[in-house]
């Protein structure tokens, strides 16, 4: 009952964020960082504890964050470090951005828009960014989608990734965010620099792809489907009506069209599996 309890508590102040236009996304999900390296590159931020008592930080002095016997050690420039069990590094303009960088040796810098929450767990540091619904669109088209292509693929690249963002908006909710930045979710690099994914993202803000009876859809897509898709029944094993096999000579010509040293199995495998 407890933790049905914590689970509700959760989802409700997860939802509440999306309900205001802002989601939480685990960035460098991937990885188990130790340090970070945090620059304001517009606007204005402070470091909050949760204690009443904000820090300013000055301009764009970098902030390093690193973890220190199970706590979060902070160092800014001419100042005494000092240690916490947490921290959100809050935006207070409204549009602010700041760059972010793990694990000093890394050249990985990626930029981000709104708020950072950090946090220890099991010897790593947990950073999740609270940002923009249409921002984060927008970053996932961009590294997901890829430049150089046409407004109307942008288009409709960004309303799959909304409804996804929507539909699965719970999938880490005992975790503490919504989403994480990996292709578990949705591959997301911070702020698309894209003028033209910027712009699918604003021209189809708010539109998601329902089905008949208004659920969202399973909005999944691929870097290539080899110039054929499956059944959502070979997949998943539920049929869905809106995911049927399809032909897509587009994608012979593609890169990743071919999957070589892969240990392909052959159909009567998929047809015995079917049998059983």
């Amino acid at each position: 009952m407890y933790k049905r309890l914590i689970y509700t508590q959760l989802l409700f102040i997860l939802v509440a964020w999306a309900a205001f236009g802002q989601i939480n996304v685990r960035v460098f999900a991937d990885q188990q960082p130790t340090s970070a390296v945090l620059t304001t590159i517009q606007g204005k931020y402070e470091l909050d504890l949760y204690d009443g008592k904000p820090i300013p930080v000055a301009g764009s002095e970098p902030v390093l964050l690193a973890l220190y016997d199970g706590k979060i050690a902070v160092k800014r420039k001419n100042e005494d470090s000092f240690m916490c069990d947490s921290l959100i590094v809050k935006g207070l303009t409204g549009n602010d951005r700041f760059s972010f960088r793990i694990n000093g040796g890394t050249q990985i810098r990626q930029n981000y828009g709104g708020d950072l929450k950090c946090f220890s767990d099991l010897n790593t540091m947990v950073f999740i960014n609270v940002c923009d619904i249409e921002q984060y669109v927008a970053g996932v088209v961009r590294a997901e989608g890829g430049p150089g292509k046409s407004i109307e693929y942008l288009k409709s690249q960004a309303i799959l990734v909304r409804t996804f963002l929507y539909r699965h908006l719970e999938r880490h909710i005992i975790d503490r965010y919504n989403l994480c930045d990996n292709t578990h979710c949705q591959a997301f690099k911070g702020l698309s620099d894209d003028s033209l994914v910027n712009m699918a993202a604003r021209e189809t803000r708010g539109q998601v792809v329902l089905t008949s009876d208004s659920t969202l859809i399973i909005s999944a897509f691929h870097s290539n489907c080899g110039g054929e898709t499956s059944t959502s029944e070979d997949v998943w094993l539920s049929g869905y009506s809106y995911l049927i096999k399809v032909t897509d000579p587009y994608c012979l010509n593609s890169p990743n069209s071919k999957c070589y040293g892969c240990n392909s199995k052959p159909l009567n495998f998929i047809e015995n599996y079917h049998n059983l």
